[in-house]
């Protein structure tokens, strides 16, 4: 079993809730975890070879950490933890203070293995996002496991097994949406376009090309709207855009749903029946012609009408949910960086790119003046920032 107790001040290893009751652990001494600390960085590559050729053509996909996750062992004693002044003697430090415990939970020392498996049980149980730390070495991961293995009630054995999401400064918790989402309000106004396109143009009767030419021109205003909505929605979901630039695009891409199709609802009911077919036009029309006419006339400004206010409703629910899931807007000062703004809104600046992501920013330098709306962590509870 692996001495840990010559390892120097620097070798602490410290686990912090990013998100959560965001509490610390800091272990030293003979609380470490066996050396060695095993960690990797590769590349995601997708090979690929066509028939016939002996060479493969390779795809990088990105750095990816820690492939496979971070698996650490140890073992706690109960006299192992209960000697608070042994390492600061060793480091030469003050002998009684709790800075130098093993085990420390913010900063509080604790002296016995129970009480330390509990603790751990709980970050592996409440599943919050943690960040690990040891020597220059930070991972933001989540605690997939802590296995005990007891020899009696004093002495455990340990392992943790960590899932890797990235590299330090975790963003913490996803904003929670509690409206609907960029795609769920594509698809609310995409089945609303197909009902609309089912009578744009009728069936059951030859419409003189004239007016078939009108209307086609009238709506191709709403069809490269559809178009441009299916590129904003796409770019959001493959994080090309911004969450909040899509919802503005969108915002846009409603209103000219909203005008085009109020534009062709009033051109159709201002025509007259008879002004519509090709093949028994004015007064040769039967009237069972001109009544199927009326009767087209009245649902395609019906199922335009529709198209409208689901446009309008989606356009309207959107930015509610974008106002609701804003905290504040900031205005910078002389000297001000996002990180001030993390910790005067969350007080807690690594919180800062939260802020520039949902801005838009490159970096988090800020001119006086400059105003950045910082996000709200959790919409659904105003209080919880």
């Amino acid at each position: 079993m692996p001495d840990n107790s010559s390892n120097n001040a620097a070798s602490a290893f410290k686990i912090r809730e990013v998100t959560g009751d965001k509490r610390e652990v800091q272990l030293i001494g003979r609380a470490l975890p066996y050396r060695p600390f095993s960690l990797a960085t590769g590349q995601r590559t997708k090979l690929s070879s066509l028939p016939g050729f002996a060479e493969k053509t390779a795809t990088t996909l990105g750095a990816e950490d820690d492939p496979n996750g971070i698996s650490l062992d140890g073992y706690w004693k109960d006299k192992y933890l209960d000697t608070i002044g042994e390492f600061a003697a060793e480091t030469g430090q003050a002998v009684n203070s709790s800075n130098f415990a093993p085990f420390t939970l913010n900063g509080m020392a604790i002296t016995n293995v129970k009480d330390a498996t509990d603790f751990m049980e709980s970050f592996s149980r409440f599943g919050q996002e943690l960040e690990i730390t040891w020597l220059n070495k930070i991972r933001r991961c989540l605690l997939k496991a802590f296995e005990e293995h007891w020899y009696n009630e004093h002495d455990v054995e340990w392992t943790m097994k960590f899932d890797v999401l990235g590299r330090g400064e975790g963003v913490g918790k996803s904003l929670l949406i509690n409206g609907p989402s960029l795609a769920d309000s594509s698809n609310a106004i995409n089945a609303a376009y197909v009902a609309f396109n089912d009578v744009a143009v009728p069936t059951n009767f030859g419409i003189k090309p004239d007016l078939l030419s009108s209307i086609g021109s009238i709506g191709r205003g709403v069809e490269d709207a559809m178009y441009s909505m299916e590129n904003v929605i796409e770019g959001a979901a493959n994080a090309i855009s911004l969450p909040v630039r899509a919802a503005k695009a969108l915002d846009g891409i409603c209103r000219t749903i909203e005008t085009e199709v109020g534009f062709m609802g009033s051109y159709i009911m201002g025509r007259l029946a008879m002004d519509f077919h090709a093949e028994h036009p004015g007064p040769l029309q039967s009237f069972t012609e001109r009544l199927e006419t009326s009767l087209w006339q009245r649902q395609f400004y019906g199922s335009g009408q529709e198209f409208r206010r689901i446009a309008v409703d989606q356009r309207t629910q959107q930015k509610a949910q974008n106002e609701s899931d804003i905290m504040g807007v900031y205005v910078a000062r002389d000297g001000d960086d996002l990180r001030d703004v993390a910790a005067q809104f969350y007080d807690d600046e690594w919180e800062w790119r939260r802020i520039q992501q949902f801005n838009g920013l490159s970096s988090s330098e800020l001119h006086a003046g400059q105003q950045v709306k910082v996000p709200r962590i959790n919409p659904q509870n105003p209080d919880d920032a």
